[in-house]
């Protein structure tokens, strides 16, 4: 989803400036030309993680279409990223007021030139496909286990108190930074909704799968918080790459 991608790059990008451009590209993986599988199980079942970018070399897509190929030719089943939530102004609205995030439908590219005008990357970048299933997945054997944006916005406002927005919020369009000052932008609250929420949800359907063999193809961001869940519910659960 743009608006999770971008929200964790800003954060890497603007949060330290004597960082050059390249080297926070370099250190998020974007010009990684493969994808750095990791492998969790336990008694019952073994998940394959497969961490996406939203930016990155055409190499690493087609490393990732690989391992897809081969994983559903050994009969895993795949669960994949996708927000989605039908077309409402006040839950965008809401979500720009607690990001900082514009709604935008161009590629990840794009905006990331926009915001670093005639930068010359270190490698030629492409944005990651729109549509899941040009990673190759078999419909059959894969579902989107995601949350709609209408729910993550629901359980920041269970967690924090309603989302209020100013007459700023609503005057400026949706797909523009908002005039609004002074609005603090609280990363570890975020975190809990866009993050911790959906891991959890990633982790009832695991339980909820029959498959013994699970590929998770998820942003890497996700990891560590899906081990951490299933670890907290069944200590079996073991990093065996």
């Amino acid at each position: 989803m743009k608006k999770l991608f971008l929200l964790s790059l800003s954060f890497l990008l603007f949060g330290c400036k004597s960082f050059l451009i390249n080297k926070a590209l370099e250190k998020v993986g974007v010009y990684d030309d493969e994808v750095k599988i990791k492998i969790i199980s336990n008694a019952n079942k073994k998940i394959v993680f497969i961490p996406m970018k939203h930016i990155g070399t055409e190499s690493f897509y087609d490393d990732v279409r690989a391992k897809i190929d081969s994983l559903d030719k050994q009969n895993h089943f795949f669960f994949y990223e996708l927000v989605t939530g039908e077309e409402d102004s006040i839950t965008s609205k809401k979500f720009r007021k607690i990001s900082g995030l514009p709604e935008n439908d161009k590629g990840y590219l794009e905006i990331l030139d926009s915001v670093f005008k005639k930068i010359k990357y270190k490698k030629k970048l492409i944005d990651q496909p729109k549509d899941q299933m040009e990673l190759g997945f078999n419909k059959n054997k894969s579902k989107n286990v995601d949350v709609t944006l209408q729910q993550i916005i629901a359980h920041y406002e269970a967690e924090n108190g309603e989302i209020v927005l100013e007459k700023c919020d609503y005057d400026t369009p949706i797909n523009k930074m908002s005039k609004c000052s002074n609005v603090k932008l609280d990363k570890k609250k975020l975190d809990k909704s866009i993050l911790d929420f959906r891991n959890e949800k990633i982790v009832r359907e695991i339980y909820l799968n029959t498959s013994e063999n699970l590929v998770i193809v998820y942003g890497e961001n996700h990891y560590s918080g899906i081990l951490k869940i299933l670890q907290e519910r069944d200590s079996t659960w073991t990093e065996i790459k």
